[in-house]
């Protein structure tokens, strides 16, 4: 069974896999992909140091659960593909803006652009 997340479609979240377990001796990644299934979620940014890669994911639609696939290359030229899955609740209504002008305080929702 998947490891399984839960977020609101309104926030944006990271998520860590950490490989050390399946990497050998001073093996780095250099290469890192994620594919999300469906296409209704957004990667919004994805990095990788030396032995972890970090999805970000925003918006998704309510109740719907996705595969997360997460593949790495390292140094040594091997390729290891983690997948979890993330389910999302709630309606994406864009993410909660704060700003400040003078002395008070104005906030709302920046919209998504799709």
């Amino acid at each position: 069974m998947l490891e399984q997340f839960c977020k609101r479609c309104d926030e944006s979240l990271d998520y860590v896999v950490d490989f050390y377990r399946w990497l050998g001796t001073r093996e780095v990644i250099t290469e890192c992909t994620a594919v999300v299934t469906p296409d209704t979620i957004t990667v919004s940014r994805l990095a990788f140091t030396e032995k972890k890669a970090v999805v970000w994911l925003m918006g998704g639609v309510d109740q719907e659960v996705y595969l997360i696939e997460v593949t790495i290359t390292t140094d040594k030229g091997r390729r290891k593909t983690f997948e979890f899955q993330v389910r999302t609740v709630g309606e994406p209504g864009g993410f909660p803006s704060v700003s400040i002008a003078d002395t008070s305080v104005v906030t709302g929702k920046l919209e998504l652009l799709t």
